[in-house]
């Protein structure tokens, strides 16, 4: 079983595609790297995996439970998905 599974994410605010049908599946006790260019879409897809934002389509598994598809997502707090911001502002 994998520890997660994202199969065909979209996700876009307005006119700006930020997710194309993004396919990933990471094994149980492993670790992944997602790596990019600025703004090709790396936040946005952990921000759908955590939780934060909700997909336009596809679906998202966390150890064999989907809690995101359309018109269907569990809240951020009930995921058991930790998320740290790689922002120089979060502290002075």
């Amino acid at each position: 079983m994998s520890a997660l599974d994202v199969v065909g994410v979209r996700k876009a605010f307005g006119a700006v595609a930020a997710l194309g049908g993004v396919d990933l599946s990471v094994a149980e006790g492993t670790t992944t790297a997602i790596l990019g260019s600025s703004g090709c879409g790396k936040t946005t897809l952990l921000r759908v995996i955590a939780g934060f934002e909700a997909p336009d389509s596809g679906t998202v598994s966390i150890a064999g439970q989907i809690v995101a598809r359309e018109g269907f997502v569990l809240p951020a707090n009930k995921r058991s998905v930790g998320y740290v911001a790689q922002d120089g502002a979060l502290f002075p």
